[in-house]
């Protein structure tokens, strides 16, 4: 009898580990969620706002008599909307890319009329800009800081209207500019492939003359833009 007690506990042994097993908590391994890539080539769109300053002179000498000199500081600021595209390489927490963007600026003219009163006028209009950057980031997680500098270049038109004998007439120039960037932002993943974007920029553009009559009429002006922009970016 005992004998057969023995074997049939030996057969009811696996059975109870079982059960013993479906008793006790199984602790289930974390989720790791994993961490965002910011290599390889992105796109997007970008919205903001440029403010402008485009300081210089205007020279009149005569014919016609008598000699008119004023300066002014235009403000053809407006608002900046366009896109970019580019492309990362990333080696740790650093970052290392070049870009290419485009805005159009919404209403970017100002004008000036001769401060002693003449039927003269000075106006400056911004209708583009565009820039070839290179950047270097600091990744943190799916959030980044970077720094941005390269090439800037800006469409605009110089406009100048001044007395001739009794009437008056415009003259018109318009110019591709080219000049520097420097600049900086932040950006962090929200959704997978998608990133949202903070950033200024500083450009400049050196001095340009334009002359409306050869040796008697002629403007300097330079131009300054300070660009505030948030976009959004897709990477694949």
């Amino acid at each position: 009898m005992r004998g057969l007690i023995a074997l049939i506990g030996l057969l009811l042994l696996p059975f109870a580990a079982a059960a013993a097993d479906l008793r006790m908590p199984v602790k289930a391994q974390p989720i790791v969620a994993p961490i965002p890539s910011w290599a390889g080539a992105y796109l997007g769109l970008h919205a903001g706002y440029t403010i402008a300053s485009a300081e210089g002179d205007y020279t009149g000498v005569p014919p016609p008599p008598p000699m008119s000199f004023y300066t002014f500081d235009l403000k053809p600021s407006g608002a900046a909307l366009g896109g970019q595209f580019g492309y990362n390489a990333q080696y740790g927490a650093w970052l290392f890319g070049v870009e290419g963007d485009l805005s159009w600026i919404v209403s970017g003219s100002d004008l000036i009329w001769d401060p002693a009163g003449s039927p003269r006028f000075d106006e400056i209009e911004l209708f583009w800009t565009a820039h070839a950057r290179g950047r270097i980031g600091y990744v943190a997680g799916g959030s980044m800081i970077y720094l941005a500098g390269g090439a800037a270049f800006a469409g605009v038109r110089a406009t100048h209207q001044g007395p001739v004998g009794a009437s008056s007439a415009t003259w018109f120039d318009s110019r591709t500019l080219t000049g520097f960037s420097l600049g900086g932002g932040f950006e962090t993943f929200f959704a997978p492939n998608w990133i949202f974007r903070a950033e200024y920029l500083y450009d400049r553009f050196g001095n340009e003359r334009y002359d409306w009559a050869p040796d008697s009429r002629y403007s300097n002006s330079d131009l300054t833009l300070n660009t505030v922009r948030l976009g959004v970016i897709y990477r694949p």
